[in-house]
């Protein structure tokens, strides 16, 4: 199930056998929020915290929290040898990472680092940006009381949304040029710091995701979004062309060779006769192009 924000998460649970009279309740404490990719230097004065910084605070006392993640709700809960337990009802494959085939998982991370780093991918793969945390306690409580508080929190929390929304448009409106090409070139170092960290499953669990989101984006566009695609692709692929050195353009028609071998003998022989037939036509087309411009030289 899916939660905008921590406002929708339910505050009671019942169980099979519970009464209106005996609930459990879901006590929430003051929640953190913040960015994945933050790139706030002074986070005093800003409503955003770092991941690590927010994780660090929430368990400081506590030892059970909820995390929502681009509208993923996942409990964390430490156990007393400080291991940190992720338990995600999403469909996740065995690393934890989104999987159309997969099943709920529980995920152990040994310390807050490793919690933090696994979240990051995690955030990578759902190409999600913000995230909440709030510590949580668990009592049994009379159901109007709970409703009464509810709407208490509910105020007070959608008020604090707000206010960090508002802070975060007013500061990207009011930043100058240079400014914003900072705060680009900060996330885009801390991206590449993160890729080169990242193990080789990471890695290959990063572009399976990055390949799934382009191939649905270019499926859905229509014939205007794909022919601009299309030219901007050229004209940037002719200016990296022409600004290559000579070790590059060995490297990239090396490249291009290896993959072209590695295509041809991995293809079937209906596609064989099509790529034969397609480069005999085109052949016998510039032979018939070359003739003519020698006529007219004639």
């Amino acid at each position: 199930m899916l939660f905008r924000s921590n406002t929708d998460i339910p505050i009671v649970i019942e169980s099979n056998n519970a009464s209106l009279a005996n609930m459990t309740k879901i006590n929430y404490k003051p929640f953190y929020q913040g960015m994945i990719y933050s790139t706030i230097d002074n986070q005093n004065d800003s409503p955003y915290l770092d991941l690590n910084t927010a994780l660090v605070n929430a368990f400081t006392i506590d030892n059970y929290v909820l995390l929502i993640l681009d509208g993923y709700v996942m409990a964390l809960i430490r156990h007393i040898d400080n291991r940190i337990y992720v338990f995600d009802s999403h469909a996740r494959n065995e690393y934890g990472m989104p999987d159309d085939n997969g099943t709920a998982v529980v995920m152990k991370c040994c310390d807050i680092t490793a919690l933090d780093q696994y979240l990051s991918t995690l955030a990578g793969c759902l190409n999600s940006q913000f995230f909440e945390i709030m510590p949580v306690t668990f009592s049994i409580n009379n159901i109007t009381q709970s409703l009464i508080n509810s709407n208490q929190r509910n105020l007070q929390r959608e008020k604090c949304l707000h206010t960090a929304q508002m802070y975060n448009k007013k500061k990207i409106i009011e930043e100058t040029p240079l400014e914003r090409e900072t705060r680009l070139e900060k996330m885009r170092a801390y991206r590449k710091k993160r890729k080169l960290t990242e193990s080789p499953l990471e890695k290959q669990n990063r572009l399976d995701v990055n390949n799934k989101r382009k191939k649905k984006r270019i499926s859905e566009e229509t014939q205007s979004q794909r022919q601009a695609r299309l030219n901007a692709l050229k004209v940037y692929n002719k200016k990296r062309i022409s600004a290559e050195t000579e070790s590059e353009r060995q490297t990239r028609l090396n490249s291009y060779k290896v993959y072209n071998k590695k295509r041809i003998s991995a293809e079937t022989d209906s596609e064989r006769q099509t790529r034969l037939h397609a480069k005999k036509f085109t052949t016998r087309r510039e032979f018939l192009k070359k003739l003519n411009v020698g006529r007219k030289l004639d």
